[in-house]
């Protein structure tokens, strides 16, 4: 495999990481602020990059990108084939207790929730005018 030599202590990687160059006390855009010329990854490693980003079989997720073989967590999951989604179901079903509506009416009436309503904004305590 070709390899690339750090331009610091010498040694061969595929490519100079961030975590390679933190090692030296720098950051990669300081590494490539000293060192200009010299390439931060192998030219093997650079071809099998751009061979993977072509067919779609890249490293995380990007926006846009289809996601080949990729299958979500709960495809095909129903209450009557999982326990997971049947007791999840089963919670959202359930009432609020009184105490839960006691909390989110404290929570609410703690914010301040201004509006605009033309040159006016009103809040809770009082009306300023713009």
């Amino acid at each position: 495999m070709e390899k690339i030599e750090c331009e610091i202590c010498g040694k061969l990687y595929g490519v100079i990481s961030p975590t390679h160059v933190k090692k030296h006390g720098l950051t990669l855009k300081e590494y490539k602020e000293l060192y200009p010329n010299s390439s931060i990854v192998s030219g093997e490693v650079s071809k099998k990059l751009s061979e993977n980003a072509k067919n779609n079989e890249s490293i995380g997720f990007k926006k846009g990108v289809v996601h080949v073989n990729h299958t979500t967590w709960n495809k095909g999951l129903t209450k009557e084939t999982s326990s997971i989604i049947k007791e999840y179901s089963e919670k959202l079903k359930k009432p609020m207790t009184e105490e839960q509506k006691e909390k989110i009416s404290i929570s609410k009436t703690k914010n301040i929730n201004f509006f605009a309503d033309g040159i006016n904004i009103y809040s809770p305590s009082k009306t300023v005018k713009l």
